[in-house]
């Protein structure tokens, strides 16, 4: 077994974080589609269509956690943890996801800002769910009879297949349904970094030690975590048995 951790969901370069309470329940916020190339005309869903996770904001719309400003941006929800699926078309996660098999573990962390009455509230980054890999699908090598009946059963709720968007080079990651999760509370891994301001964060010693990660935990590279000690340590912290 081996493990791909993979940030996803809104960060900095979309103007907000997900918010992280004091209990570190949460809301994962995703990201929008920005349109500058190829304008989104299928999806239709917006931050006030998706609703809150958190028990403290029951009944609430995650529009609640995002500035005014893009409260009606068409999202662009992947993961998404109903069915557990999540695609990639991008070079550099494509090959990282080709690589999982059966029974692997893909985990997800968000960029997060601790909701709290500080005056500069902490900005982080979290684990908030992880999927136990049922298959890989590569949309690439599928014909187009294949590729109607996994957008119309087992992956219609994917975002890419929900999208107007290309569908080159995508590939799909469908969890086991019993065994993949969002988390109730999130779990930090980050610290402030102390030797600079770029990044404003870094992997805390801690989890380095306990995951074996690097300091590095930008949203573009994949972490692996391949040795057994390590891959055990995980799935205690995600209270895997």
């Amino acid at each position: 077994m081996k493990a791909l951790l993979l940030r996803v969901g809104i960060d900095s370069g979309y103007g907000s974080l997900s918010p992280v309470f004091e209990d570190f329940s949460y809301e994962y916020i995703p990201i929008y589609y920005k349109n500058k190339k190829e304008p989104e005309t299928k999806e239709k869903r917006t931050y006030f269509d998706i609703k809150c996770f958190s028990k403290k904001a029951e009944n609430k719309s995650i529009s609640s956690y995002v500035p005014l400003q893009i409260q009606n941006k068409v999202i662009h929800l992947d993961p998404e943890f109903d069915t557990f699926t999540y695609g990639d078309p991008t070079m550099i996660k494509r090959l990282a996801l080709l690589k999982l098999k059966e029974n692997d573990l893909l985990v997800f962390y968000l960029g997060g800002v601790q909701i709290n009455n500080q005056s500069q509230p902490e900005k982080g980054v979290y684990i908030f769910g992880y999927f136990t890999v049922r298959k890989i699908y590569d949309w690439n090598n599928l014909n187009t009879k294949e590729k109607k009946e996994l957008t119309e059963k087992s992956l219609y709720n994917n975002a890419h297949l929900r999208s107007s968007k290309s569908q080159q080079n995508l590939v799909i990651v469908e969890g086991d349904h019993k065994k993949s999760k969002q988390l109730q509370h999130c779990i930090k891994i980050s610290s402030i970094n102390t030797k600079g301001k770029n990044p404003p964060y870094l992997a805390s010693e801690k989890m380095k030690n306990l995951l074996n990660i690097r300091d590095s935990i930008v949203r573009s590279v994949p972490l692996w975590i391949q040795d057994e000690p390590y891959i055990s340590n995980l799935k205690k912290l995600l209270n895997i048995s």
